[in-house]
């Protein structure tokens, strides 16, 4: 073999380690990436946990059921802990809002959200915390509230109640 066949030997098996180099480096990056999100929708689902744990305690499922409502005769302190709940909420909600629009949350894990969210903004005082902290949110995710409370306005959405559950669980009891 001649220098010159040895040098252009040589490049072709450079060229073959930078082309190996790189796909490795493609499926790195791409595993990584799903790392993150799958870390992503774990935080999230663990805030949602804790939002759902935070609504049966009963030192505020029974202020979130009248806030919602926007019962007249909701003690100040039972107010102010609906009030602070559903802000709390709204934060979430459009945190997912923004994520979902960044193309980190996909349609498919935000629907569900929206759908709670309308449900949400079916009741009178989640309607008046969003109006309230109005302000604060963004600026689009404010104008996608407004339209999901248009929505809702015209198609309510069945608010989830402890009757309701009742209902169903006879259904399944005589099934």
């Amino acid at each position: 073999m001649t220098l010159e066949e040895f040098y252009y030997v040589s490049q072709i098996a450079a060229s073959l380690a930078v082309l190996a180099s790189l796909i490795y480096l493609a499926l790195q990056t791409r595993q990584t990436a799903r790392n993150q999100q799958a870390q992503m929708h774990a935080t999230r689902l663990q805030y949602v946990r804790d939002d759902v744990a935070r609504l049966g305690d009963p030192a505020f499922s029974n202020a979130f059921r009248l806030g919602l409502t926007a019962d007249p005769n909701l003690k100040a302190e039972e107010g102010w802990q609906f009030v602070m709940i559903a802000y709390g909420l709204l934060l979430s909600f459009q945190e997912q809002f923004h994520e979902f629009h960044e193309g980190m949350l996909n349609k498919q894990r935000w629907e569900p959200s929206r759908s709670t969210l309308k449900r949400q903004l079916s009741s009178p005082g989640f309607r008046a915390v969003f109006r309230l902290f109005r302000p604060q949110l963004d600026a689009q995710f404010a104008g996608a509230v407004d339209e999901i409370i248009a929505e809702a306005k015209v198609s309510p959405v069945e608010q989830l109640t402890f009757t309701k559950w009742q209902q169903l669980a006879a259904e399944e009891r005589g099934a």
